[in-house]
């Protein structure tokens, strides 16, 4: 197996990230099965579609909200984020900001602590719903 480093600081990784969950444009091909010996599992098609979600949810980040947010959560200590990263984190929605949090802790970023990253996020979420009255919610 071959081991993945990076030699980038935290702030690029995080850009990094944005970058590839907008850009990544995978290829889905539907395969209809009409018994079970034609395995319907197709492994390329499940990680494509696992990806379009993240990507979609990414667009309505700006690079600023995007590292301030993410980066703040994989690499910081705290979950205060600005208010305008809070109004597009909200605007995103919590199944966005899940989906991104998974993806994100999927990549191989060394000193990457998952169970404090996860637990900003659920930190940064709650902290910017007060925002959500600013968009009518």
């Amino acid at each position: 197996m071959m081991a993945i480093s990076f030699n980038i600081y935290p702030k690029d990784i995080t850009t990094l990230f944005l970058v590839f969950a907008v850009t990544i444009s995978p290829s889905v091909t539907t395969t209809l099965s009409l018994s079970p010996s034609e395995s319907p599992f197709s492994p390329s098609a499940s990680i494509a579609s696992s990806i379009v979600f993240p990507r979609s949810c990414s667009i309505g980040f700006s690079e600023y909200c995007g590292t301030d947010i993410y980066g703040n959560m994989l690499f910081g200590d705290h979950p205060d984020l600005e208010p305008v990263c809070c109004l597009e984190l909200i605007t995103a929605g919590v199944k966005c900001h899940r989906a991104l949090v998974k993806l994100a802790l999927k990549l191989p970023l060394p000193n990457v602590n998952k169970r404090k990253a996860l637990k900003l996020s659920r930190e940064q979420w709650d902290s910017c719903l007060p925002y959500g009255d600013l968009l009518g919610w």
